[in-house]
């Protein structure tokens, strides 16, 4: 997909903002990443603001413990706690979406994607309902619960879908700014967030649904060579360390923050793919919380072979289940996606270019 006007998501969201060299919008990374904020407290509070402004919106939780009564003291008809009973909620969500409203659904991602399939598929994806079903706690953010708390599917399961868009948004201003642009619009869509506080990326630019954005650069003078797409604030964080550490070798990394793995816009992509230099192409990595099927691996793989094919590297969580207790830190750790493990990755990528 070219155009954001081509695609009903985007209604009501933004122009592009392009950069002065035409490229997507770009936002430093370099600054101090403070203060700190979670996305899904940043969904909560623009659901509220949307629930004042719209009589249409209504939120519908799953016993999430995100929302308290007095958060709705001026609209309590429109907060309706089902309890942990993911596909009622759905269903319940679709009936209110038929009669005009605009349902705001909060899960847990690992029991909305996979409790609630059916009802995603034949209730909302299938009737093309404007409803917002936002998945908490995705990735390995739940980390210290186990492998039936974590949600490693979810990007995958819902890009499968037709008609729902995908997002994940790379820190808590950018999950509201995308928000309102989701609740604006005509579909389905699919919000992941994680659960603890993350950086607030510094700068002012606009998110826009579909076009991804440049979260770091190489130095002036510095060839690009490698080119991260990553998406989620934790694995985002990690590739501008990573981008530092090789930036000292030599070596220029671009980081692409993939906050809309569907829509995703091939020229977007295709623009900020690494130089060739000599025999070489560059390195596409691609770096997600998630398990290496479906995510954003696939989205980015999809693009290349149909468009600009190149060597890709594909750093995901591996194919099996976190047996070990640990926190969300050590569980990225563990999967080989905390910034020093990326960093060796990558410099051995690089070393065995042909």
């Amino acid at each position: 997909m070219t155009r954001a006007s081509a695609d009903p998501h985007l209604a009501g969201a933004p122009s592009p903002r392009k950069a002065s060299d035409g490229r997507a919008p770009t936002r430093p990374m370099d600054a101090p990443a403070s203060p700190t904020a979670a996305t899904r407290a940043a969904a909560k509070a623009v659901v509220i603001e949307q629930m004042q402004l719209d009589h249409r919106v209504v939120c519908i939780d799953t016993d999430t413990g995100l929302f308290a009564a007095s958060d709705f003291a001026q609209c309590p008809e429109r907060y309706l706690n089902i309890g942990i009973a993911e596909h009622t909620a759905v269903s319940v969500a679709a009936g209110l979406a038929r009669e005009g409203m605009r349902p705001v659904v909060f899960m847990f991602a690992a029991f909305a994607v996979n409790r609630a399939a059916d009802a995603i598929k034949l209730n909302v994806a299938y009737a093309n309902l404007p409803i917002v079903l936002i998945g908490t706690h995705a990735g390995l953010s739940a980390g210290f619960l186990g492998a039936t708390h974590h949600c490693l599917e979810d990007l995958g399961l819902m890009r499968a879908l037709p008609n729902v868009a995908v997002v994940a948004p790379g820190d808590a201003l950018q999950a509201a700014q995308l928000l309102r642009q989701l609740l604006a619009a005509d579909g389905p869509s699919y919000l992941r967030l994680g659960r603890r506080a993350s950086p607030v990326l510094p700068g002012d630019s606009r998110s826009v649904l579909g076009v991804p954005q440049v979260v770091a650069s190489p130095a002036e003078g510095v060839d690009r060579s490698v080119t991260v797409f990553a998406c989620g604030p934790e694995q985002l964080a990690a590739a501008h360390l990573a981008s530092e550490a090789l930036g000292r070798d030599g070596t220029g990394v671009t980081v692409v923050n993939v906050h809309t793995l569907k829509p995703l816009f091939t020229d977007a992509v295709v623009d900020l793919l690494p130089e060739p230099s000599g025999n070489t192409q560059g390195l596409v990595v691609t770096l997600e919380e998630h398990w290496r099927s479906g995510g954003l691996g696939d989205a980015i793989a999809d693009i290349l072979t149909a468009h600009s094919p190149r060597r890709m590297l594909r750093l995901a969580v591996p194919d099996t289940f976190c047996a070990t207790p640990g926190d969300h830190a050590f569980q990225v750790h563990a999967a080989g996606l905390d910034a020093s493990s990326i960093t060796a990755r990558i410099r051995a990528g690089l070393a065995d270019a042909p």
